[in-house]
């Protein structure tokens, strides 16, 4: 027996303009805007908290806009509640709905597109009040009569936003269902409804072929499967008696209605006054829709969006042998770092077998705005990179393009004859495996010249210019016979993986790692958009935490191959698993297991302190020479570990110096340990 327990919330929405609009936004009708309609019930109208939101999507911009007012403006939260909903939610300022992530999401994937938005939502409806055949009677059958004909009021808003302006209708985004599972013989005629409803909808406003792209809740208290073809409706216990069939026409609807999709949403965060989503979730949703609509379009995009790449949650602690007291420690440690001023704010992800047993964020993403640091953010993890580069030179070597002994100048014929510093004769050959290793020959990170930090730190320059540059130096030691930390190393390596495809290195990554994996929002190059949500670098000086400037502020046109990725928590652990998993991810193969033995082999003729692979730090050095355990940090203060005889992910993100949280991270570590001791079988 399903049991439905979440109650149903009634909302009108007032609007009000925020600010004055900027003259670009009303003045530039030329660009052509591809148009998204936007329309359901309470989980439009949202409870999303304005004062949240980073700057740029509080303000908006020329190229995400919405049409409010009878005119089109920049998108950002525009709405706001009565008095008594503004008091339960906790909103001072605007509110908004899954749009806000939507168009930064679409934004994100087509870049060079104008993108808006036409949002009508009503709170509390069923789907009757926005039948095109619509009748004070029929909707009355949801208590909805006194609402008006909202099929009248979306249509004529939106021939209204598209007379305006040059717009193309590109797509219909509908979420809403939950009135009727209230009713179970309007339930019991979901699917028709549903289908009339958008047939008029694209009828009315000329959009025929218009996709349309619907979610689907499913309450996480229900244990209902994503297939939903073998369910039979019955009544349920709750509130919501006819939610099974509303559900079942959901799931029919992606084969009933013309050019559809369906997509589940499920376990996103509420807000923790009421079963509303928070500020996050619904930046959350408003992505995962964006996915779905960018899934079944046939429009190119330079990324793919959304959440499939997650590890699972362990729905059972105690068969990892995990107790909540250990859970709730190492959230208290996590939330004491800020409230201790250490941080600003962070997350942290702990898997076991492949089940996410401890996931959370803390503090913030900006201190001074008190935005919410989440678990979904986007960070720069600077040198954690370098496993990255690694693998997908690795991929390369699995498909022919290159081998790991090939000598460099057979792809950069400048580093033909290069020298050792003092030495009159060309050094030996370096290989692509010294470059990974650390082993090629060349200089480190500190104490070098000006010039030579600016090969791997000026971001204006392209990759190709900065190596060609590095080819003029002399070596620092013969290759092959030591070790020393190298971001010139790694430079060297992702134009060699450019020169032998004639790609990018982003190209290169994107195809041959990034979306095998699914790591949808792993880049060298994010957007403006994406780069204006990262959170803000802070630096601990003289006891207070003080905002820095940041990659992310930078136009980056030169990608620095092991130090300059962008990801996020959970890509981060799905790339882990990847490699736990000897290459393997949800049941596909990403690389042989080979090259992942491979890269936890020791690279180097000498043993150092810290002792290098291809790509990580080893520890737990096993009889066999392989380390079990596998890890790199980043100058920003990224921690990523693979522990094999623990069967342990773990992802540290932060944006701060990695010195200022060496302890934090250490600590962390520690705690993980012993809740995974080796040797007691789990």
């Amino acid at each position: 027996m399903y049991r439905f327990l979440v109650i149903s919330l009634a909302v009108t929405c007032s609007s009000l303009t925020l600010g004055i609009v900027p003259a670009s936004a009303q003045e530039q009708p030329s660009k052509k805007i591809k148009v998204f309609i936007m329309s359901g019930q309470s989980g439009v109208a949202g409870f999303g908290d304005s004062t949240k939101l980073p700057e740029a999507m509080r303000k908006g911009s020329d190229r995400i806009l919405m049409f409010e007012d009878g005119r089109w403006q920049p998108l950002r939260p525009f709405h706001v509640y009565p008095d008594r909903l503004m008091k339960k939610f906790g909103l001072t300022e605007f509110s908004f709905g899954p749009e806000i992530g939507f168009g930064h999401a679409i934004a994100e994937a087509w870049p060079n597109e104008t993108i808006g938005i036409v949002k009508q939502a009503a709170g509390g409806t069923g789907v009757l009040a926005w039948h095109p055949n619509w009748t004070k009677e029929q909707a009355d059958r949801t208590k909805n009569a006194g609402r008006g004909n909202l099929f009248k009021a979306l249509t004529d808003k939106v021939k209204a936003a598209t007379a305006s302006r040059d717009c193309e209708l590109t797509g219909f985004v509908w979420l809403q269902g939950a009135r009727d599972m209230s009713f179970p013989d309007v339930a019991k005629e979901y699917l028709p409804n549903l289908q009339a409803m958008v047939a008029g909808v694209r009828k009315e406003v000329g959009g025929e072929e218009m996709p349309f792209i619907y979610g689907s809740k499913r309450p996480s208290a229900a244990d209902l499967p994503d297939d939903l073809s073998d369910l039979v409706p019955t009544l349920v216990e709750g509130n919501r008696p006819g939610a099974l069939w509303v559900l079942k026409a959901q799931w029919e609807a992606q084969e009933a209605i013309p050019n559809a999709k369906m997509v589940i949403i499920r376990d996103l965060e509420q807000h923790p006054n009421d079963f509303h989503l928070s500020t996050a979730g619904n930046l959350q949703q408003g992505r995962i829709l964006a996915e779905g609509y960018l899934d079944m379009s046939k429009k190119p995009r330079n990324q793919i969006l959304g959440q499939e790449v997650k590890l699972p949650a362990a729905t059972d602690l105690h068969s990892h042998g995990v107790t909540q007291d250990e859970i709730e420690s190492l959230s208290e440690f996590l939330n004491q770092a800020v409230q201790q001023g250490r941080i600003s704010g962070c997350s942290f992800l702990v898997a076991h077998k492949g089940e996410v047993v401890f996931r959370k964020a803390v503090g913030y993403a900006d201190l001074e705005a008190k935005r919410p640091f989440t678990t979904d953010e986007l960070l720069p993890i600077a040198s954690v990179s370098k496993p990255f580069l690694a693998s997908v030179l690795m991929a390369l070597v699995e498909h022919g393009k290159l081998k790991l002994d090939d000598p460099v100048e057979k792809y950069l014929p400048e580093f033909k004859g290069i020298k050792v510093e003092g030495s009159q004769s060309p050094a030996r050959p370096m290989t692509v495996r010294h470059l990974l290793s650390h082993t090629g020959g060349f200089w480190g990170n500190n104490g070098i010249t000006p010039e030579k930090r600016d090969l791997i730190r000026n971001f204006g320059r392209p990759l190709s210019e900065a190596v060609k540059r590095m080819s003029e130096y002399d070596l620092v030691y013969e290759p092959g016979t030591k070790f020393l930390y190298s971001g010139s190393g790694y430079c060297v390596a992702g134009r060699v993986a450019e020169v032998a495809l004639d790609q990018s290195l982003e190209e290169i990554a994107q195809d041959v790692l990034f979306r095998p994996l699914g790591l949808s929002r792993t880049t060298y190059l994010p957007s403006k958009e994406a780069r204006k949500a990262v959170p803000a670098a802070y630096l601990r000086q003289g006891g207070k935490l003080r905002k820095q400037p940041s990659m992310a502020e930078r136009e980056l046109r030169f990608i620095l191959p092991g130090g300059s990725l962008f990801t996020t928590l959970d890509e981060l652990a799905a790339f882990g698993q990847m490699h736990l998993n000897d290459g393997v991810y949800n049941g596909k193969r990403i690389l042989s297991e080979a090259s992942v033995t491979e890269m936890r082999r020791l690279q180097s003729p000498e043993r150092p302190r810290r002792s290098y692979g291809l790509g990580w730090f080893r520890g737990d050095v096993s009889e066999s020479g392989l380390a079990d355990q596998v890890f790199h940090g980043g100058a920003l203060g990224t921690h990523f570990r693979i522990d094999r005889r623990r069967e342990v992910v773990c992802v540290f993100l932060v944006h701060q110096t990695a010195v200022q949280v060496q302890d934090l991270k250490n600590t962390l570590v520690e705690q993980v340990n012993e809740m995974f001791p080796v040797g007691n079988g789990r």
